[in-house]
C-alpha cells in the first residue's frame, strides 16, 4: 500500500510540474502574443493549457517572422483564389450566386487559416484608411469611458443570480470602457437618435476596430451616428462581465446627452445575445432592439443545427471546449438562464424589435422559437432571407439579401418616429 501511495504521489507532482511548465509557457505566449495583436490587429485567444492547443497558439507566434507585405500578398491570392472557385465551381446553395458563396468561404478561410486572416485584415484595414481619409465616406471619434460605473440595485436585483456579480464589479476598480463613434457624411447623420452597436463574435472575439466596416454601412443606411462599444472579453473576462460593460455603454451615452428613449441597440450574432441581456437587466425605454442573426439559445441543439450545418459559418457549439467553456464557469452553465437563453424571457414592455435571420442558418430553428414567444409580449418585426448564412449582413463581398435587408432596417429606424 505505502509503494502505491508513493507512486500515485510522483505521479501527482509530476502531472503538477508538467501543468507548471505549461502555465508558464502560456504566459509568455500571452505577451507575445500582445505584440502580435498590435501589429496584425488580429487578436489571439487561448482555450486550454493543454500542449495541443499550445501548439496552435505557436503556430500563430510565428506568424510575426512574416512581413506585412508579404501577408498582404496572401490576401490578395487568397481573395483571387476564392472568387475563382466560387464562380467555376458548384455553390452550396442553388440561391446562392457567386458573391455569396465567395463571402462565405472567405469567411470560413477568416475563421480557420491563420495566414489567410492576417492578410485579410490588412486588405480590410487599407479599405478603412481610404474611405476614411482620402474618400472621406466617415469620421471616425474614439471615445473613452473612464468614470466608475455602479450597477443599480434595481437593476441587480432583476439579473437574479448574475447580480451579486455586477454588484461587487461595481464595487471595485474597473479598466476604461473604449468606443468608435462613427458617423458618414451624409446629412441624415444630424438625427437625434444613435446606434449602439454590441459586436459579435461568441464573446470571445471581436472588436470595435474589427467592426468598423460594419459600422459604417450600418450608419449610411440607418442614417445615424454609431457607437461601437468594446466590452472585454471571455476568458480574461467571464460572464457578466460583458453584460457589466453594455449597461456602462448605455450609461455612457446619456452622459453624452443621448437619453435611452434615443437609443437604438444594435447586435449581430452573441451582440444580439448581449442586447436582449442588456435591456432585461435595464429595462431601458429604448428606440429600438435590431438583432442581425441573434444568439437566442446558447444550449440548443435545434434541427436547423444538423440541417444547415455544411452552408453556414459556424461550428457546433459545445459545453466544454468551445466559445462557452471560456465564458461560463462549470456552475454558471445552467440552461435555461434567460439572459443567456433569451428564448425563455419574458418581454413585456420590451421596445420594438427587428430580428432577422437567414435561412441556411444553423440557428434558424432557435431564432424562429424566439420570435414566437417574444411575439405574444413585444411588436416584433421578423425577416427571414432565403439562403442567407450567419449575419449575411457583413459578407464581406455581398450576399444574397443583405441589400434588402439593410434597405428593412433603415426603413425600420425611420418608421420609429
Amino acid at each position: 500500500m505505502d509503494a502505491l501511495n508513493k507512486a500515485l504521489q510522483d505521479s501527482r507532482m509530476q502531472k503538477l510540474e508538467e501543468l507548471s511548465v505549461l502555465e508558464d509557457e502560456l504566459s509568455n505566449l500571452r505577451a507575445d502574443a500582445s505584440v502580435y495583436t498590435q501589429r496584425t490587429k488580429t487578436p489571439l485567444f487561448f482555450k486550454t493549457t493543454q500542449p495541443k492547443a499550445l501548439e496552435a497558439v505557436r503556430h500563430e507566434i510565428k506568424q510575426l517572422s512574416s512581413s506585412d507585405a508579404w501577408a498582404a500578398v496572401h490576401g490578395v491570392a487568397v481573395v483571387c483564389s476564392v472568387v475563382a472557385q466560387a464562380v467555376c465551381r458548384q455553390r452550396l446553395d442553388d440561391t446562392w450566386d457567386w458573391r455569396t458563396q465567395a463571402s462565405r468561404d472567405l469567411l470560413v478561410r477568416w475563421t480557420g487559416d491563420v495566414e489567410a486572416r492576417r492578410g485579410l485584415q490588412l486588405l480590410v484595414s487599407a479599405r478603412e484608411w481610404l474611405a476614411q481619409h482620402v474618400l472621406r465616406s466617415y469620421k471616425l471619434t474614439e471615445l473613452l469611458a473612464t468614470e466608475p460605473y455602479a450597477v443599480p440595485a434595481p437593476v441587480a436585483a432583476r439579473c437574479g443570480r448574475w447580480g451579486t456579480r455586477l454588484t461587487q464589479m461595481s464595487q471595485t476598480a474597473q479598466p476604461a470602457l473604449a468606443f468608435d463613434l462613427i458617423e458618414t457624411t451624409q446629412p441624415a447623420c444630424g438625427s437625434a437618435r444613435v446606434a449602439l452597436l454590441l459586436h459579435g463574435g461568441a464573446y470571445v472575439t471581436g472588436s470595435r476596430k474589427s467592426y468598423r466596416t460594419l459600422a459604417v454601412r450600418m450608419s449610411r443606411e440607418l442614417r445615424l451616428a454609431v457607437y461601437v462599444a468594446e466590452y472585454r472579453l471571455a476568458p480574461e473576462t467571464k460572464y457578466p462581465g460583458q453584460l457589466y460593460d453594455a449597461l456602462r455603454a448605455l450609461a455612457f451615452l446619456e452622459s453624452q446627452g443621448h437619453a435611452a428613449g434615443s437609443v437604438v441597440v444594435v447586435g449581430d450574432s452573441a451582440g444580439g445575445n448581449l442586447a436582449l441581456a442588456l435591456w432585461q437587466a435595464s429595462r431601458a425605454p429604448l428606440a429600438a432592439l435590431v438583432l442581425l442573426s441573434p444568439r437566442v439559445n446558447v444550449v440548443s441543439r435545434s434541427g436547423s443545427w444538423a440541417r444547415n450545418l455544411h452552408r453556414d459559418i459556424l461550428p457546433v457549439f459545445d459545453w466544454q471546449t468551445g466559445s462557452l467553456a471560456m465564458l461560463l464557469s462549470a456552475a454558471d452553465r445552467v440552461a435555461d438562464d434567460v439572459f443567456l437563453a433569451p428564448v425563455y424571457a419574458h418581454w413585456e414592455s420590451a421596445p420594438r424589435m427587428l430580428v432577422q435571420v437567414g435561412t441556411g442558418e444553423v440557428m434558424l430553428d432557435d431564432v424562429r422559437e424566439f420570435v414566437r414567444r417574444a411575439s405574444r409580449e413585444a411588436r416584433v418585426v421578423y425577416a427571414e432571407y432565403q439562403g442567407a448564412f450567419h449575419v449575411f449582413q457583413a459578407a464581406p463581398l455581398g450576399a444574397n439579401g443583405a441589400g434588402e435587408a439593410w434597405r428593412q432596417a433603415g426603413d425600420f429606424v425611420r418608421a420609429l418616429g
